[in-house]
């Protein structure tokens, strides 16, 4: 077998090589607890989706930015608000 530096490979090559062999055998635990982690965030939580007018969604983004809400809080206030009447 040749040695590493008559194949090119140089000591910072081989550290990146070492690097990524390590990350990826570390992917999967770091996998299955963001699997956990999601799964769980999703437990209290339901989908709502429509499709709205670009034009509007638009300048209500530009309305909430000054107000630092974003469109998932601003819905849940006019959920709640419609929920109480």
């Amino acid at each position: 077998m040749k040695n590493f530096s008559e194949k090119g490979l140089t000591s910072n090559v081989l550290q990146v090589i070492i690097y990524i062999t390590c990350y990826r055998k570390e992917m999967k635990p770091i996998a299955k607890s963001r699997a956990d982690y999601m799964k769980s965030r999703r437990e209290g939580k339901k989908t709502f989706s429509v499709l709205v007018n670009k034009d509007k969604v638009e300048n209500l983004e530009k309305k909430l930015k000054p107000q630092g809400k974003t469109k998932a809080s601003w819905l849940e206030e006019k959920i709640d608000e419609e929920l109480k009447k």
